[in-house]
């Protein structure tokens, strides 16, 4: 039976919660019989795997492979997976460079499948996997029982890295564009403007909440926490089973807190035009 995790209130108190009980709780997670029957089978097995063909031959390997990298999802699309390990991403040309997937490509760069070099029995590049793995999978039980906590753990994890690659990389990650249009207050239909429309918007948002325009602001663990707090506040009184004038009063209250370091008169000005 998988590990459930216990999360008994959702929102930001949820967050705060598996804050507090996040390391004994992955720990249960990790020991879980499934769990630690997938890891075994996978050091097993992994340093023989020569071959894309091999990796995708091998269903409880690509399971674990593809859930490291947040692409559980594609499990049953074997031949696009093993075309992009096959070809590699260090040539522009090739199809997984192409993509606008930048798991898929850090994916093919670790394992190194389309040489004759393969790194998948490198012990640095198997404990990365299982260390990533068991993360995802862990986020994975979180929103089996509340999704948007699942988008808040996620974002405090990889937020940073996407900001990296800019605004339009935060913006073409589903994941992270969920939690930055709320916590933002943007509209719903913003997907629809032209796209430096939308980069514009996001970085207007950005400077009015948290005094910077520039994306680097995401790697700032205090800025993070304030992202995912506005966004677990204002999902929660957008789309919570409480009453609408109590959630509103509560969460113009919470974000004052939370924002009070920007200003709680843009926070609360934000607040109300999300609705």
């Amino acid at each position: 039976m998988p590990y459930i995790p216990a999360i008994p209130l959702g929102g930001l108190t949820g967050l705060r919660f598996l804050e507090r009980t996040g390391e004994a709780q992955r720990a249960a997670h990790a020991n879980s019989p499934e769990i630690q029957r997938d890891i075994a089978y996978f050091k097993e097995n992994i340093g023989s795997v020569t071959s894309a063909e091999e990796l995708v031959g091998d269903r409880r390997l690509l399971t674990v492979v593809l859930g490291a990298y947040g692409l559980g999802d594609e499990i049953d699309k074997r031949a696009f997976i093993r075309r992009i390990l096959d070809e590699g991403v260090d040539d522009p040309a090739a199809f997984g460079s192409r993509l606008n997937n930048q798991s898929y490509k850090e994916m093919a760069r670790d394992l190194k499948l389309d040489t004759d070099f393969p790194r998948t029995s490198f012990i640095t590049v198997q404990d990365r996997i299982v260390s990533n793995y068991l993360e995802q999978t862990f986020e994975i039980s979180v929103g089996d029982q509340s999704e948007s906590l699942r988008l808040a753990l996620d974002f405090k994890r990889r937020a940073g890295d996407v900001a990296e690659r800019g605004w339009f990389a935060l913006m073409g990650d589903t994941p992270n564009r969920a939690v930055l249009e709320t916590a933002l207050g943007l509209p719903s239909d913003i997907g629809s403007f032209d796209i430096d429309k939308q980069k514009e918007l996001f970085e207007n948002r950005a400077l009015t909440l948290f005094g910077s325009k520039d994306p680097a602001i995401f790697s700032d663990p205090a800025t993070l926490d304030k992202v995912v707090s506005r966004y677990l506040v204002l999902d929660e009184a957008l789309n919570g089973s409480i009453g609408a004038n109590v959630r509103g009063a509560t969460a113009v209250t919470l974000l004052s807190n939370i924002t009070s370091g920007f200003g709680p008169s843009a926070s609360q000005s934000l607040f109300q035009s999300s609705f």
